[in-house]
């Protein structure tokens, strides 16, 4: 699993629905710079983070693997 990928993924879905840093951080209770870890590959991500983020963003889990 290339989680440099998942990573870039996961901010690419942010980006595209016109989200910051501080709006998913408000919405998940996930910290600002938590999320930005995620987001760099900086920190090892949970499958539930990655679900509530595929909620929030309205995309397939599958999104973030390809």
């Amino acid at each position: 699993m290339n989680t440099k990928k998942i990573a870039s993924n996961i901010k690419a879905e942010r980006n595209r629905n016109n989200f910051t840093i501080r709006d998913v951080a408000r919405i998940t209770g996930i910290s600002q710079q938590t999320l930005m870890k995620y987001e760099r590959d900086a920190e090892k991500l949970q499958l539930s983070v990655l679900l509530k983020l595929a909620y929030i963003y309205k995309c397939d889990l599958q999104s973030f693997f390809v």
